[in-house]
């Protein structure tokens, strides 16, 4: 995620993504047949917020939806962390609820890096399909947060200097029932 506020080139872990040019960019509303519509206003909100102190303009914040076949998603959907996530809340995403998780810090352990890629994420809930597969979208806005720790402040310096550049990201994520099943069952 540093890296995109960096804004590197990185084909590879880019691929199946759809880059968005904004808030407003009709790939948002066409994504999985309009799918992501009914939280948009909700993304928009957190966007807003989350980069108000960066000076802004919503509509030059890009965003990147990483498809559910990504690297990156397969990562996400893989790790402990997640699946720890989905036993957690396990009774709002069985009542449709979203909700918000923060990844855990390992310190200098390998374990996951999914606190230093993303640290607190929301989960919108898009419930689940015929074959009763639970989809969600991981939503993030790359922000830096004032007060958090040393490592955000300096990222949150580089974001006030103009070095990074901040953005928003949406990871789409099916959890088949069998996944699940065997998740919640452990």
């Amino acid at each position: 995620m540093l890296n995109l506020a960096e804004k590197k080139k990185l084909p590879l872990y880019t691929k199946d993504s759809t880059k968005l040019l904004n808030i407003n960019d009709r790939k948002l509303n066409e994504y999985n047949n309009g799918g992501l519509l009914k939280f948009k206003p909700y993304i928009e909100d957190k966007v807003l917020n989350q980069s108000k102190d960066f000076g802004y303009n919503l509509n030059k914040i890009e965003g990147r939806i990483f498809h559910n076949n990504s690297a990156p998603t397969k990562r996400i959907k893989e790790s402990n962390d997640f699946k720890e996530a989905l036993i957690k809340n396990k009774e709002d995403i069985l009542k449709g609820k979203n909700f918000t998780e923060r990844f855990t810090n390992y310190g200098n352990n390998t374990k996951s890096n999914l606190h230093n890629a993303f640290g607190s994420v929301d989960f919108l809930n898009s419930g689940t399909d015929k074959q009763e597969n639970l989809h969600l979208y991981m939503f993030d806005t790359c922000d830096f947060n004032k007060g958090e720790n040393a490592k955000v402040e300096a990222g949150r310096r580089q974001m006030l200097k103009g070095g990074l550049k901040g953005h928003f990201t949406i990871h789409d994520i099916i959890v088949t029932k069998q996944e699940l099943d065997e998740i919640w069952n452990k």
